[in-house]
């Protein structure tokens, strides 16, 4: 059975105004790495949305880099079986 995650195509999420939507702001695709960069990923977000100076240079989480030529690359991930130990199931 699949399970459906929430992810941005190349797996870095999506923290951004959208250009066609005034006012509008998007923070998603962090497949459950927004617990770890909940904080970081926030305090971007209500920047973006209330006109501060961003913390940190938000391109490379932009929504317009899927339609604006920007270079993407996904991120090598590592093979899944690669230096990881098959666990025995609990008895």
């Amino acid at each position: 059975m699949g399970r459906a995650h929430d992810t941005a195509p190349v797996l870095v999420p999506i923290i951004s105004t959208v250009d066609a939507v005034s006012g509008l702001v998007i923070a998603s695709g962090f497949s459950g790495h927004g617990v770890g960069i909940g904080p970081g990923s926030g305090l971007l977000t209500s920047q973006l949305a209330t006109g501060e100076t961003p913390c940190v240079d938000w391109s490379p989480y932009r929504l317009a880099r899927f339609s604006d030529g920007s270079v993407i690359r996904r991120p090598e991930l590592p093979d899944a079986g690669a230096g990881h130990r098959q666990r025995s199931p609990p008895r």
